[in-house]
């Protein structure tokens, strides 16, 4: 994983963190990046001088983005973006007191992991995201299952705009769990090969 360092940005009047997050990091999802990296509490971001403090912005004041250094270039921290990583058990990483973040490529493969193992309409605000996969858990694993299983995945991995194709997908029974391995074709730079487990 690269180092990652952060810069700072001036927040506008009106501005809301799904708006900085879009306009700065191209995705409004990732305003929660700019409230782990800033430390910030409901409302957040004020354009009111009475609700601003110390974790609340007032409009004007500068806000911290990520950003990657070394290893990564500008074009493939664009095309692939950066995002706040999670340990197994799935609570935020942390490494020498800091979040750790994913960029670039690497990010691309971890986020993809993260599209198969979520579960379509879990997130409120964005039900169309995850995977029907899950759905398949606790069922008898025969080979329309397996099939089907397959087939979830690289739909849910085409309905990333990051994804050019998916090359292969198979789905194998391992026990209780559903094993995945598939090759993506990213729109920009070399195939990627995933493996993960339902």
């Amino acid at each position: 994983m690269a180092e990652i360092t952060v810069r700072y940005v001036e927040t506008n009047y009106g501005d809301t963190l799904q708006a900085i997050a879009l306009r700065e990091l191209g995705n409004s999802d990732r305003w929660l990046d700019l409230v782990w990296l800033n430390d910030l509490l409901p409302p957040f971001i004020t354009d009111d001088p009475t609700l601003a403090g110390p974790r609340v912005l007032l409009s004007g004041a500068k806000i911290a983005l990520p950003m990657a250094e070394s290893g990564i270039s500008p074009d493939e921290l664009e095309t692939f973006g950066i995002d706040v990583a999670l340990d197994k058990t799935g609570a935020l990483a942390v490494a020498d007191g800091d979040w750790q973040l994913e960029s670039g490529f690497q990010n691309l493969k971890y986020a993809l992991g993260r599209r198969i193992v979520t579960e379509k309409r879990i997130r409120g605000f964005t039900p169309e995201y995850g995977c029907w996969v899950s759905l398949l858990r606790g069922d008898k694993l025969g080979s329309a299952q397996l099939a089907l299983a397959a087939f979830y995945v690289k739909s849910a991995l085409l309905e990333d705009d990051r994804v050019k194709d998916v090359l292969s997908c198979i789905a194998v029974a391992d026990g209780d769990a559903i094993k995945i391995s598939a090759t993506v074709q990213p729109i920009d730079g070399k195939d990627l090969s995933l493996e993960v487990s339902i």
